[in-house]
């Protein structure tokens, strides 16, 4: 993707809309939704999204067993890599070390 490119693609375009899903509906999913969030950063994943068919397509992407969370890493793994080589700016990597136990 050159840069001339990434002034019409959304968020969740640019950032997943290379990840090999093998199902179309994963793909949209995979890209709109993150578009969706970020549109309203705040509040639960209910009000974030446009009703409850859209909370459960997240669901079930979220809950899919197909490798979608390696692909969907990997596609914006490779999106940043090529961020960061064209030079186009500051490319902040943020991460989020929380641990959480659930042993009772």
């Amino acid at each position: 993707m050159d840069a001339s490119n990434s002034a019409v693609l959304s968020f969740g375009q640019e950032h997943l809309g290379q990840a090999e899903f093998g199902d179309q509906r994963l793909a949209r999913r995979a890209a709109t939704t993150p578009d969706q969030i970020l549109k309203h950063p705040g509040g639960t994943l209910p009000e974030k999204l446009n009703g409850e068919a859209e909370l459960d397509e997240l669901y079930r992407l979220a809950n899919n067993t197909k490798g979608i969370h390696a692909k969907m890493r990997a596609a914006h793994l490779q999106h940043t890599r090529q961020m960061r080589a064209e030079g186009s700016g500051v490319v902040r990597v943020i991460h989020d070390t929380t641990a959480l136990g659930f042993s009772g």
